[in-house]
């Protein structure tokens, strides 16, 4: 009788280890899938802000090609943003600020000159001048 009762001790912790082993894992699952989630949402959110600041890189070469063209259509610069739009037939593009839209703005300062500008996290400009069209876009910081 007493090796089975040391029998069923053994049985015992043994089902209580295994108890325990399946709580512990479970326990330590939970915290693990809810990181390597996060990871996820976190890399997809880094590929997406890759994403829109090459597609950003298009937009703000495009939008001077487009001002431009207008400005050779009608032989001087738009008097203000709503003309070059109405010209245009769409609205000045965004580009964005760490995934946020952020709107171009167009502004005439001669007859034969504008300036394209965009705002980037309330600190610093990036500016076109199309009296300098060689220096491109140009940060101006506060």
């Amino acid at each position: 009788m007493g090796s089975s009762t040391s029998l069923d001790r053994r049985k015992r912790r043994l089902q209580f280890s295994i108890k325990t082993l399946l709580v512990v894992v479970t326990l330590s699952a939970i915290p693990l899938a809810a990181l390597s989630y996060l990871i996820q949402r976190r890399n997809a959110w880094v590929a997406e802000i890759k994403r829109r600041a090459e597609e950003d890189k298009v937009t703000v070469k495009q939008i001077v090609i487009d001002v431009n063209a207008v400005c050779q259509r009608l032989g001087r610069t738009p008097k203000n943003q709503a003309e070059l739009e109405r010209i245009m037939g769409k609205p000045m593009p965004n580009v964005h600020d760490n995934g946020h839209p952020t709107p171009i703005h167009y502004m005439r300062t001669s007859d034969a000159s504008y300036l394209l500008q965009y705002e980037l996290w309330a600190t610093d400009d990036w500016i076109y001048d199309s009296k300098n069209p060689d220096a491109g876009w140009v940060q101006h910081f506060y």
